[in-house]
């Protein structure tokens, strides 16, 4: 049985924040050094 749910899991909700920001964090933490730019400030424009 499938059940389908309007509710996205994004930043807003406590479930999704945890390992998609840790994703997202580790992802910029991979990127920035090709785009000689720092992590955080790929981070503000996100």
């Amino acid at each position: 049985m499938q059940i389908l749910v309007e509710a996205r899991v994004l930043w807003w909700r406590a479930v999704g924040s945890a390992h998609n920001g840790y994703a997202v964090e580790i992802f910029l933490d991979q990127v920035a050094p090709e785009a000689e730019k720092d992590p955080r400030e790929i981070g503000i424009g996100f």
